[in-house]
């Protein structure tokens, strides 16, 4: 079997799209894996082409973001589709989050988090994917913010802000004040941050192995081996892309997470990482 072919077994049943969806992505070798996780998936038609894809990954019932979701899908406002991928049930307790999904995706409890994530990817239909916490409330600005970011900085990635989490602001100060213009830094929180699809594609998506809060920072370390311009990092801090943290947010959790991440990808890019931190810092003029 070649790199890029995938299996022919007429005896097994795949999930709408999934082999498709692999194929596309050129991410060979997962197809069984992810079937064998994959409940249930759902994909309403979109009025017009989505330009964005807001990906969740389910784990919390939370009133608050489950209101935001809403309002969001129901304004709209802007050309983007909402992908929700369910691994705790959430949607078997509270409905409406399956309601509101343009893609929706049932997978086993078992699922990592940045499997799930990575599966969400694969189904989404815009060109640009924006992930966001389950805890955290979207706005249709942010989405626009986001989008826009790609055509005025020409960038492959950008990250926002999670308001009343200060800590997760781990930018240099002064010119970077929330509220600012766009400057180079990383995409080092899970929360709140983009990227183009054919690079997701391309860096094979998240690593599966890390544990939530590693994902997004690992993932810019790798997005900056692979592609950079001299001393100009091709990822963007967004201060106006900020979204509100919901009162379920776990502050002390995603603190301690947020630190080992550092320290993770510290131990496994440290070379890369000390030259990325210097650029960085030296793009934002401080």
């Amino acid at each position: 079997m070649s790199e890029h072919s995938m299996p022919e077994d007429s005896s097994l049943e795949f999930a709408p799209r999934l082999l498709e969806a692999l194929k596309k992505a050129r991410w060979c070798g997962r197809e069984y894996n992810y079937n064998s996780l994959l409940r249930g998936v759902e994909e309403r038609p979109l009025a017009e082409k989505p330009l964005v894809s807001v990906i969740i990954a389910l784990s919390h019932i939370d009133a608050a973001v489950l209101g935001h979701l809403t309002v969001l899908v129901t304004e709209r406002g802007f050309p983007f589709e909402l992908v929700l991928v369910d691994t705790a049930g959430v949607a078997q307790q509270e409905a409406r989050y399956r309601n509101i999904a343009d893609i929706y995706l049932e997978a086993a409890p078992e699922s990592a988090f940045y499997t799930a994530l990575n599966l969400g990817a694969l189904y989404a239909r815009a060109p640009f994917l924006l992930v966001l916490s389950d805890l955290v409330c979207p706005t249709v600005e942010l989405v626009r913010q986001h989008f826009e970011a790609y055509h005025q900085h020409k960038c492959l990635a950008a990250r926002g802000d999670v308001s009343e989490v200060p800590w997760l602001l781990q930018v240099p100060v002064g010119s970077l004040l929330k509220g600012g213009p766009a400057r180079p830094w990383f995409i080092d929180i899970d929360e709140n941050f983009s990227i183009k699809k054919s690079v997701f594609y391309s860096l094979k998506g998240f690593d599966e192995t890390l544990h939530p809060g590693c994902g997004a920072l690992e993932l810019s370390i790798r997005l900056y081996k692979l592609a950079r311009q001299g001393k100009t990092l091709l990822q963007r801090y967004l201060p106006k892309a900020q979204c509100r943290a919901s009162r379920s947010f776990d502050y002390p959790a995603r603190q301690t997470a947020y630190v080992k991440s550092w320290i993770m990808v510290d131990e496994k890019y440290h070379e890369q990482l000390y030259e990325y931190c210097l650029i960085a810092t030296e793009r934002c003029g401080n």
